[in-house]
């Protein structure tokens, strides 16, 4: 009984009071293997981070104003965690959070502790990975809320305890890119469509010629070239005409979000039909 006594009075005496937020020394994080300032960086997120749950962070540069930190480490040689510690909780924090970050391979690392200022017992423990820069964010709000979780445990603190954030479904629209191969159906319907037009005139021209040949041979051969030029511009202005519009159509729905289309041409014996295929708005 005493010793249950005793164990619940030092439980107390390290956890901060229920009705202040917890405050806790960040000193920095010690780098390996990163550009200058970059680990100050990380060391600002994490704060953040902890902060939207509930924490007092005092970063280094709080603490170089408060006390002069960088001095006071060269004067009493202090280079270990528990001399750290120790000077930090002279300060009325609840907690040290210390970290390395730093590049192992290709791959980011995070290694992140949390000890108390009362006797230097750990009191969370977090290492991570990130695959590169651009994902380091995330990772640190991990750790920040792997943190939180395990000090509101320690401190039997619940309203510490991150809250499962509810991620709102965002709409993503593609970048507008028109599609500038369209338009080669559309040239090629054009110049089908002129050059069925010149036959269709040409055609006129033979029929004319029909009625005034002067023999009938000559007679014979202006029909054929008659027909033989109609039949073909007819083709050439349907085929021209729809393989024009087919182009056109894909150019401008290629211009809306999320609606790209693609023409299609079928062949078939005596057959030739065009269209689009797709995600039509």
């Amino acid at each position: 009984m005493v010793r249950l006594l005793l164990a619940l009075l030092l439980s107390a005496a390290a956890a901060p009071a229920a009705d202040t937020p917890p405050s806790l020394a960040l000193p920095g994080f010690n780098a390996v293997r990163l550009e200058k300032g970059e680990a100050e960086l990380y060391a600002e997120l994490l704060s953040q981070q902890l902060q939207r749950f509930g924490f007092k962070v005092m970063t280094s540069r709080d603490l170089s104003a408060v006390m002069g930190l960088e001095r006071q480490r060269e004067l009493m040689g202090c280079g270990d965690s528990s001399c750290l510690t120790e000077m930090v909780g002279a300060l009325g924090v609840d907690g040290v959070l210390l970290g390395d970050v730093g590049l192992l391979g290709d791959e980011y690392t995070v290694s992140v502790k949390v000890l108390s200022t009362k006797n230097g017992e750990a009191l969370a423990l977090h290492t991570g990975r990130a695959l590169s820069a651009k994902a380091m964010p995330a990772e640190l709000a991990a750790a920040a809320r792997d943190v939180a979780h395990q000090l509101s445990v320690w401190w039997n603190r619940p309203e510490l305890e991150p809250r499962a954030e509810v991620a709102r479904p965002t709409a993503t629209v593609a970048p507008r890119e028109p599609s500038t191969w369209a338009l080669a159906p559309v040239i090629i319907g054009g110049l089908a469509l002129i050059t069925g037009i010149v036959l269709e005139v040409l055609a006129s021209a033979e029929f004319d010629r029909l009625m005034t040949a002067p023999t009938e041979g000559a007679a014979r051969a202006a029909a054929g070239n008659g027909k033989t030029y109609e039949t073909a511009g007819w083709l050439l202005v349907a085929g021209g005409s729809a393989c024009a519009l087919a182009g056109a159509a894909t150019f401008i729905y290629s211009l809306l979000p999320q609606r790209r289309v693609r023409p299609r041409v079928v062949l078939a014996p005596g057959v030739v039909g065009f269209g689009l295929a797709g995600e039509l708005p």
